[in-house]
């Protein structure tokens, strides 16, 4: 009769297996070593457990640092005005997200307000101007929100009544960690906000210059209750005999340009998926085969549901639009812009819209602002992305084969036949 160890060894050698040295908190698998002089720390299995980037643990690399500012504007005839602080990061390193998970080793960013000027200073909700870089912690399995280069927190504010808001003083403290191949934690630094002038009201229109279509959009209702349900509202126009795109939520890299509609930021709202208020037309050419595409005024709507809990008050609504035109003879270059509006919670619905402001991407900037954005912001609810999906069964299917033939599974496999 074969030895029991003949089949204890191999399983024994599965769970040494998985004592290997992990990397340090943050850094990229195959990294070099981070800290030469780190702490290390010997496993009862003689594994080595390297604990660098921690947290709050103080580095001898100081070159790397978050720089604050901060302005205000006010909407014109209203009390209602936007916070926007802008935090400009170390070329080379990252800082973290508002939204960063704090049990993840991670430590996410603050941004705290002081204003007397202000009725909701301790209720404010920022949004970012593009979603994070996420990455997933090797030590929790949580996401770790990541920005470099620069980020752009924007938040709506109500000014308290009979207050100038020209000479408000509203203070704002930035706290966080700074990131590369260490971390270094950052001590509160807090800025006073410029008064950066009057935002006119939005029109609700927007004029693409380089393509042949408008655009119309509001949100509704005026003010939404907490439990209740917020839309947005796209209506398209082409002009002059042109055409645009299907909506899409990434864009391709062959083929038309599709219709873009992201919702980037919305708090903690959900967000659904974008709907016609018709189908395209499916045209069929020698050419180019069959094509789908709108050359009559059609409707856009997204679905918003505000939880329960929301707090009364104002909350940013953002995102990005791309788009193209083609007539039958050629296509104009693609193009993109970013929308926003500010939506209101309050205790009882009210009846009535918002018109949403757009601000037109130059050339040079839409492929990060516009397209990268649409492919990094996650999905809608109710969205599948059937490519991910197949990857991800792929290798399901992979590691379930796999598993199977490990050392440690077949005297299973054995015992299970004989029984």
């Amino acid at each position: 009769m074969m030895p029991l160890s003949r089949f204890l060894l191999p399983c024994l050698c599965c769970l040494l297996g998985l004592a290997v040295e992990p990397p340090a908190f943050g850094q990229d698998p195959g990294a070099p070593p981070l800290l030469g002089d780190a702490p290390v720390l010997k496993s009862d299995l003689g594994t080595k457990l390297k604990f660098q980037g921690i947290p709050g643990l103080q580095s001898n690399s100081t070159s790397g640092d978050v720089v604050i500012s901060a302005t205000y504007k006010l909407r014109r005839g209203t009390n209602q005005g936007e916070l926007i602080v802008r935090a400009e990061i170390t070329p080379g390193w990252h800082t973290f997200s508002l939204t960063q998970n704090p049990k993840a080793t991670a430590t996410p960013s603050v941004v705290k307000v002081e204003s007397a000027a202000m009725a909701n200073a301790k209720g404010l909700q920022f949004a970012a101007d593009r979603p994070p870089k996420t990455l997933t912690d090797e030590f929790t399995g949580l996401p770790m929100e990541e920005y470099e280069d620069e980020v752009t927190w924007t938040a709506p504010f109500l000014l308290q009544d009979g207050v100038d808001p020209e000479k408000s003083e509203i203070k704002v403290t930035y706290s966080g960690q700074v990131c590369k191949d260490v971390c270094i934690p950052l001590r509160p630094r807090t800025v006073t906000a410029i008064f950066g002038g009057y935002i006119e009201p939005p029109s609700g229109e927007f004029q693409p210059k380089g393509n042949e279509l408008t655009w119309k959009a509001h949100l509704e209702p005026k003010v939404v209750a907490p439990g209740g349900k917020a839309k947005l509202v796209f209506e398209v126009t082409p002009k002059n005999g042109y055409h645009f795109y299907p909506i899409a939520y990434r864009v391709p890299e062959k083929g038309s340009f599709p219709t873009l509609i992201v919702v980037t930021s919305a708090g903690n709202w959900r967000k659904h998926a974008v709907t016609p208020s018709a189908p395209p037309k499916s045209v069929r050419s020698k050419e180019l085969g069959t094509q789908k595409y709108y050359n009559e005024p059609t409707k856009f709507m997204i679905d918003l549901d505000v939880p329960k809990d929301a707090p009364a008050g104002p909350l940013l609504i953002s995102g990005v639009l791309g788009y193209q035109t083609c007539s039958e003879k050629n296509c104009l270059i693609a193009g993109g812009a970013r929308f926003k509006a500010t939506a209101m919670v309050g205790t009882a619905e009210e009846a009535g819209n918002v018109p949403i402001s757009f601000d037109e991407v130059a050339a040079d900037r839409f492929q990060d602002q516009v397209v990268v954005v649409a492919n990094t912001t996650p999905l809608p609810y109710g969205v599948i992305d059937y490519t991910m999906l197949a990857g991800q069964l792929g290798l399901a299917l992979l590691g379930g084969i796999l598993l199977n033939f490990m050392p440690c599974v077949l005297p299973v496999l054995g015992l299970k036949i004989l029984n």
